[in-house]
């Protein structure tokens, strides 16, 4: 099970250091962060590797660059989902679930949960709408 965190304020590494500190048993395998450019935005994951052990690593972002996630739970509907986002042109750099998200949510937004199947909680970052949300199903 990972472990997901984040806040809005100024630069404050250290508080990620610790967040991170204290759900690294949740996310024992890996850890990552990211602070947006004006450092307003911090979001992190502690992982714990199920599913593409060596490519799905968090936070994890678009090919832009300019949405970013953090996600933990399990999408079972997401090879259905992979596939239906294939057809319409995306292209994936994992196998992981947690790029189902990213690439839905610039399909339909928000209304993306609509589609999703599964246990999970999540945070997307879309720095080009300058909004942060967190879901849980």
């Amino acid at each position: 099970m990972c472990g997901i965190f984040g806040f809005t304020s100024t630069n404050n590494k250290n508080l990620l250091n610790k967040m991170s500190e204290i759900l690294s048993h949740r996310g024992p395998d890996n850890s990552g962060y990211y602070i947006s450019p004006d450092n307003k935005v911090h979001l992190g994951h502690t992982r714990l590797s199920i599913i593409d052990l060596e490519k799905g690593d968090q936070p994890m972002c678009n090919e832009d660059g300019d949405i970013i996630i953090v996600y933990n739970g399990e999408l079972y509907n997401y090879p259905i989902l992979r596939k239906e986002l294939i057809e319409k042109g995306h292209r994936f750099k994992s196998n992981s679930d947690t790029e189902i998200f990213l690439h839905l949510y610039e399909e339909a937004g928000f209304s993306m949960v609509d589609r999703l199947d599964g246990i999970f909680a999540f945070a997307i970052f879309d720095s080009k709408k300058i909004i942060i949300s967190f879901f849980y199903g």
